[in-house]
């Protein structure tokens, strides 16, 4: 039987299956992923405005398989609403399924809050647009990012990304994390942590 102890509906933004593996690889036994995509192709701003509508059509079918929890990611969405939009939207959302709800950007910093951290080295393949809204999004927090530069493959920008949505799909992670050593060496202070926000949203 699948998903005795729970099941979590887990939202990604574009179909990308190498995301899963990171849930897959640390759930629990009993613990059952259910994993759907919004389908994003293109990362400019109107795209991620409408896509809040899909967001909400796609969690009611989660509640409907009998997910116990929805997970969202995505954080480009989010970063251009804020702090305020996301936890409204995120308790109307939740009361709207009946279910729990974690939104995309507000546990990265509740994270590193409780991990004490006051300066953060932020990695992205965000424009500046972005990547100057994550900067005030941890602000709200009293937290200092620093943010590396977007990932950058010439020739192949894209709308608020320095990479598209297509390129990325070629980066492999050890350019990740040759991007990553890069920006954090050239720093000229110190941080507390280093942290790689995009769509998978996993630390480095």
């Amino acid at each position: 039987m699948f998903g005795w102890h729970a099941r979590i509906g887990l939202i990604k933004p574009t179909h990308r299956g190498k995301g899963f593996h990171f849930w897959y690889d640390r759930a629990p036994e009993g613990v059952e992923i259910v994993p759907t995509f919004v389908g994003f192709r293109r990362s400019d701003r109107q795209t991620f405005e409408n896509a809040f509508e899909r967001i909400e059509q796609i969690a009611d079918d989660l509640q409907a398989v009998g997910c116990n929890i929805v997970v969202v990611s995505g954080t480009p969405p989010i970063l251009l609403k804020g702090l305020d939009f996301e936890r409204r939207w995120g308790d109307r959302l939740s009361q709207k399924i009946g279910l729990p709800v974690v939104t995309q950007m507000e546990p990265h910093a509740l994270a590193l809050l409780a991990l004490g951290i006051k300066r953060v080295a932020i990695a992205t393949y965000y424009g500046d647009e972005l990547n100057d809204a994550i900067v005030r999004y941890f602000a709200r927090f009293d937290i200092e990012g620093v943010v590396l530069g977007g990932l950058c493959i010439e020739g192949r920008q894209e709308a608020l990304y320095t990479t598209s949505l297509r390129a990325l799909d070629e980066v492999s992670y050890m350019q990740v994390y040759q991007y990553c050593k890069s920006g954090y060496q050239s720093l000229k202070q110190t941080v507390d942590a280093r942290s790689l926000i995009s769509y998978a949203s996993n630390p480095v």
